[in-house]
């Protein structure tokens, strides 16, 4: 949701002479009476004066501050130029134009991810797997192999690995440990390709082979004094650096 601030009607275009002391007037009471809320709540005030000559667009949350700014000193900020007003408040409209590039465009039925060259399609019937055959409970990582196929990991243990060709098609799956199924990464090469699995359950990062042979296991690394049991330590994600080394991390612990 996004907010509004429109420029002010054509008796103060500049906020300036008399109609403009009658508009800064009008300004200054409606924001005392305007409601504030909190930023987790992300609702937009009752009504929004005309504050300036410009018009913006500002996440709602980023514009309650920018309330409370002019709430605490209307004067200063009613009162600042043009050229001040835009340079203070581009932040916040660069932060609604990246929010915006985020969100996907609907053309000729289908739904357009991206931005120019790097344009994309949403293909909602690609998945031939029956979800009952092959469940998937939460899904948080998928990556692909050297053999172009997609591994989609899930904390479902009657499948925990599945793998789809490029039709759609699960061609086999493997896996029936892995309870808090969260972060997959794939390192390697060819058939030397390995995956290193987190899970938040456990409390434990897997190496594995692409057939799901367990090559390594990981415990919660009590050593480094950061934790003083086992079920602190909840691995979510790794990192893998092309001379080998591993980096773990621990997103909730």
């Amino acid at each position: 949701m996004f907010l509004g601030v429109p420029p002010p009607p054509p008796c103060s275009p500049l906020l300036r002479g008399g109609a403009g002391r009658e508009h800064r007037r009008a300004v200054r009471s409606s924001l005392r009476s305007a409601p504030l809320r909190g930023s987790r709540g992300c609702a937009a005030p009752a009504t929004i004066p005309h504050a300036a000559s410009t018009v913006f667009w500002v996440p709602v949350c980023a514009a309650n501050m920018l309330l409370l700014q002019l709430r605490n000193a209307p004067h200063k900020i009613l009162d600042m130029q043009r050229r001040t007003f835009i340079k203070n408040t581009s932040v916040l409209s660069a932060a609604a134009f990246v929010g915006k590039s985020l969100f996907p465009t609907y053309q000729s039925g289908k739904y357009i991810y991206g931005q120019n060259e790097k344009k994309y399609t949403l293909d909602q019937d690609w998945v031939k797997a029956s979800p009952k055959k092959f469940p998937v409970k939460d899904c948080h990582e998928m990556v692909q192999d050297d053999q172009k196929r997609i591994l989609l990991l899930t904390n479902e243990t009657k499948n925990n690995v599945l793998f789809f060709n490029k039709r759609g098609n699960v061609t086999h799956a493997w896996g029936h440990t892995f309870l808090g199924a969260h972060g997959l990464t794939i390192a390697g090469n060819g058939s030397d390709q390995i995956l290193y699995i987190t899970d938040t359950e456990t409390h434990h990062v897997f190496k594995t082979t692409l057939d799901g042979v367990i090559i390594q296991t990981w415990d919660a690394p009590l050593s480094s004094e950061k934790y003083t049991k086992k079920e602190q330590f909840v691995p979510t994600e790794t990192a893998v650096l092309p001379n080998g080394e591993l980096y773990i991390a621990d997103g909730y612990g």
